[in-house]
């Protein structure tokens, strides 16, 4: 005779995991504080925020909603989805269009980081992807770009010729080292047309993305025959059969919040 089937776990965790940021942020409450209360470790709490579904528990998954005043895991998604945008902090989409911005005026990390009363190590670190930049730093970057909020930040640097923040440097440099041989374009021929050292491209594509600014990348386009760099990042994944857009960035981030909103239609208790 089988066993019988343990109950299913029917609990969108990723959807926690992101209400659980969100509302944790927005409270300004320490990772340390939450794993305190949960009476978990700070390192499996971060895993649960980022991606990993199952690196806590189920009895302290359900614990999570009284943290925050909630009835239910339902009630704290849907709290968490009321959140308005620049106030939920979306660390990669930010330190993606402060590079962008900053690159197209000309700005060095070293005045960003005076004016806001930082320093070059830690924009630098935060334009990388690291949150080396709190919530006090963070409110002073719209300031910079004349915008009145981070969420016209972001919109202004989607604004941009190379669409932003959803045509990151990463995706350029996969697009450029697939596209050169099938239009037998050597690293010199590109070099030469950009007006950069053959060593500055060659590391570029290799991965070293400082290497190169949006200056020169976006005299690229045209040498593939397209008028974008999103354009040219699309034909390149067309053919390489979505070897280019294979890393989550952008779109990833916006695949949480759809995420997140659809997981507020469903009670779960």
């Amino acid at each position: 005779m089988s066993k019988p089937k343990a109950p299913s776990d029917d609990i969108d965790r990723l959807g926690v995991a992101i209400a659980l940021r969100y509302l944790r942020e927005d409270a300004g409450m320490p990772m340390a504080k939450v794993a305190g209360r949960l009476h978990i470790r700070k390192e499996g709490l971060w895993e649960f925020e980022n991606g990993n579904e199952h690196a806590i528990g189920l009895d302290k998954i359900k614990e999570l909603p009284l943290i925050f005043k909630c009835a239910s895991i339902s009630a704290m998604i849907k709290k968490a989805e009321k959140l308005p945008f620049p106030e939920i902090y979306d660390y990669e989409a930010i330190g993606l269009a402060l590079r962008y911005l900053r690159e197209d005026k000309g700005l060095t990390q070293a005045y960003v980081a005076r004016r806001i009363g930082s320093n070059r190590e830690q924009v630098r670190a935060f334009e990388d992807g690291k949150r080396s930049l709190g919530k006090d730093k963070i409110d002073k970057l719209p300031g910079v770009f004349a915008c009145k909020s981070l969420a016209e930040m972001i919109d202004k640097a989607n604004a941009l010729p190379w669409e932003g923040i959803y045509c990151d440097k990463e995706v350029i440099s996969r697009a450029l080292k697939y596209l050169r041989p099938q239009y037998n374009l050597s690293q010199g021929e590109i070099a030469e047309e950009i007006d950069v050292h053959i060593s500055s491209l060659s590391n570029f594509e290799r991965g070293d993305l400082t290497q190169l600014g949006f200056e020169k990348l976006k005299l690229l386009p045209p040498l593939f025959d397209c008028k974008t760099l999103r354009e040219m990042a699309d034909l390149a994944d067309t053919h390489s059969r979505g070897k280019i857009y294979r890393l989550p960035g952008y779109r990833e981030a916006e695949r949480r919040r759809r995420s997140l909103k659809n997981s507020s239609n469903a009670e779960i208790e």
